[in-house]
This record gives structure tokens, sequence and C-alpha cells, in this order.
């Protein structure tokens, strides 16, 4: 009786699947599969009816595979050629075959009497040039279509053919579009597209003028992070003089320690690129000597980097920075290496007993102390640093049971561990 129970449940199961969740409209009994020719008929009747339905596609697509969903199309619109529904499901079928140039020339055509599916066609057009490898002609047909529409619609089809311009980096492409953006909807975002957009096609005057105008039209918390922004792409269309200088200007007007963090490792990176290391010292030296900025750690540390660079002296300018900023982790590395490698090594142990035995930098800097002393045939030095280390971490390494384990005979039968381990 159980089992009949069961199967009957799972009758009553599959009635109630097939009936409450088959696409609406499908007259399904438990006679008629998928492929049933019916149901195949109806299916088809409601995509001509829509064109562009999904979910009757994918039914059809499924229960009787592409190839022949394709032969169907094909047949009916033999029969009626200028039909648009049919036009229209014969290019999805030749998209779904993958004959994306074929489905992207027949939409083209249908694409002007399409009515009030045009924009849906012009979407799958899209796609179908796209999918072909067409950028170029899937950005053009969108700008097009921008030509003819008017509004809210125009902007959304320029900004669809910008976005597709700039994935497939077709930066000239991507220019002209934000250029129209910002024509038709004028504001600080339409200017900053802008000036990224000419950023990326190396257009240096259009880039200066875009972001000019989106750095005054944005909040002034936004200003500086702005600026770096144009800074760097300054830098990446070979401008390094022009980055350096806005880094300057950011600097000389004041600025946060995050934004002045970025500002020094600009204006040190393009005098790398320039070769005018000596130039940024000379400058750096000058700026720093104005007690206004005698206190900015970064500033330092871009110095005694750039010292380094041409190879000058920069344990005073690393000393500088670690007083600026005492917590600072890459000045005390810094400054200890400078000071091993320019021979000084008891000034370099001087500086790292500095740190204090609970400094979670010892260990590390202490390392890459004794390997550069010993390498460098300061052999005692670096013995005594690894001495040092070694026992600190003997110091702080934990005690597992000393007392309970001396007070206990080895040799006594109720040792636990004994019983257990047979030790």
């Amino acid at each position: 009786m159980g089992q009949v129970a069961t199967a009957r449940a799972a009758v009553h199961s599959a009635v109630h699947f097939a009936v409450h969740f088959a696409p609406p409209g499908d007259e399904w009994t438990l006679e008629r599969g998928a492929a049933d020719p019916a149901l195949v008929t109806q299916r088809f009747a409601k995509l001509r009816k829509s064109p562009l339905d999904a979910a009757q596609w994918r039914a059809l697509e499924g229960s009787i595979g592409k190839a022949a969903l394709a032969r169907k199309i094909a047949e009916a619109r033999a029969r009626d050629p200028d039909d648009l529904a049919l036009g229209i499901l014969d290019a999805r079928a030749r998209l779904a075959l993958g004959d994306a140039r074929a489905a992207a020339d027949r939409l083209a055509v249908l694409e002007p009497r399409a009515g009030g599916l045009q924009p849906r066609v012009l979407d799958l057009r899209v796609r179908a040039l796209e999918a072909a490898g067409d950028a170029p002609a899937a950005i053009a047909a969108l700008e097009q279509a921008a030509g003819r529409a008017r509004g809210e619609a125009r902007g959304k089809l320029l900004q669809d053919a910008y976005t597709r311009a700039d994935q497939a980096q077709r930066a000239a492409d991507a220019l002209r579009l934000a250029e129209a953006l910002a024509a038709l909807s004028p504001g600080q975002a339409a200017q900053l597209r802008l000036a990224r957009a000419a950023g990326r096609a190396g257009q240096r005057g259009a880039a200066d003028t875009a972001y000019t105008a989106a750095i005054a039209g944005a909040r002034e918390a936004e200003r500086p992070g702005l600026r770096a922004e144009w800074a760097r792409a300054r830098l990446q269309a070979g401008d390094p003089g022009g980055a350096a200088d806005l880094m300057w200007t950011q600097l000389e007007a004041g600025a946060g320690p995050l934004e002045r963090d970025a500002a020094w490792g600009l204006i040190f990176e393009a005098a790398q690129r320039q070769g005018t290391g000596e130039a940024l010292v000379a400058r750096l030296e000058r700026f720093l000597a104005d007690p206004k900025h005698a206190n900015d750690p970064a500033g330092w540390r871009t110095l005694a980097r750039a010292q380094t660079a041409v190879g000058g002296d920069s344990v005073p300018a690393w000393r500088r920075a670690l007083a600026a900023d005492p917590a600072d982790p890459e000045a005390r590395a810094a400054l200890i290496g400078a000071l091993e490698s320019g021979g000084d090594a008891d000034a370099a142990l001087a500086e790292f007993h500095r740190l204090g035995a609970r400094n979670p930098e010892r260990v590390q800097l202490g390392l890459e102390l004794a390997g550069r002393l010993i390498g460098g045939g300061k052999r005692p030095q670096g013995l005594q640093v690894a001495a040092e280390i070694e026992a600190a971490a003997a110091a702080t390494a934990p005690r597992c049971c000393a007392s309970s384990t001396s007070t206990t005979s080895t040799t006594s039968p109720s040792a636990p561990w004994r019983s257990r381990s047979g030790w």
C-alpha cells in the first residue's frame, strides 16, 4: 500500500508541475511532451506574435534544438518573406547558430521598419556586431541611432556607445562620444568623463581643459584626488614635467597627509622619468627648509630617496623623516640600512637598539641588519645582532609546565604522561 501511495503522489506532483509551471497558455497533459508537434506549433505562433520573447525562444530551442528551430523559421519565412517578425526570428536563429555577421546584416535591413520594436532590434543588432568582432560597427550603429533620437533616449544611446568604445579601448571613438555627452548634458560628471577620455586619447589640451572644469565643479574634499588623477594622466601621456607641476602646486597650497603622500610619490616618479634627480634634491631641500613644511615626513622620505638615487648621503633626511614620524617603520629600516651601507656599523647598531625589545619590526630589521653586516665583513657585529634576536625570542617563548615536571619523578608509575606515552 505504501508503494501505491508514493506512486500516486508522484503522479499528482507531475501533473501539478506540468499544469502550473508551463509557459502561459500552454495546454499540457500527461500525454504531451515538450517536442509534441501541437505544443511546438502553439509556442511558435506565440513567438511570431512576440519575436523577441526570450522564454518562448528558450522553450523551443530546448524542445526541438537550434537547428530544427532555424529550419522551422526558414520554412515559415519562405512562405511570407516580408513578415517583420519572421525576419527578426531569422536573425535570432542565425545568431544562435554562430553566423553573427549575417544576423547583424538582416537586422540592419529590418530596423527602419521595426516600429515599437526598434530599440530592441537595435540592441540585438549591436550584440550581433560585437559577437562578430566588429566593435566599430556596433559603436557606429548606436551613434547613428542617437543622432535620430531626442532627449533622454539620445543620452542613453550615446552613453551606451561611449561605454562600449571605452571597453573596446577605442580611444578616439570614446573621446568623440564623451564630447557629445558633455555637449548634451554639461556638468561635473560629464567634464570628468571627457577629461579621462581625452587623456586616454593623448589629447593633453582637451584633457587639461576638462580636468580644470571637473575640479572646479567638484566638492572641496574631492579636488585633491582629482588633481592627483590629472597628474597621473599626464605622467601616462609622457608629460612627467606637467605631472610634477600639478603636484607641486597642490603641496604648496596645503594638503592632507594622504594627499601629500600621493603627491610626493608622483613627483619622485616624474623626476625618475625625466632624469632630473639632482634638480629634485635641490628643490626639496629648499621646500623643506621652509618652517611650514619642515615637519612633513613624506617630504623628508622623498628627499632621502632622491638623494639615494643620485648617490648622495640620505642619512640626515632619513633622520628628519623619523623625527617627524617616530612610528614610521620604513624610515627606521631605511635609516639603519643607510648607516650600515655607509660604513657606520656602530651607528646602525645604535639605531637598531633604539627599537626596543617589544617593537614588532625588531626581528625582521635585526635579521636584515645581521645579514648585511656579516656579508659586509663585519661578522662580530652581525653575530651580536643575531644573538640578541635569539635571546629575545627565547625570553618570550612560552614555558610549559616547567615547575610541575621538575617535581615529578620520572620513575613514578603515577605520572599520567608516562602511562600514555610509554616514555
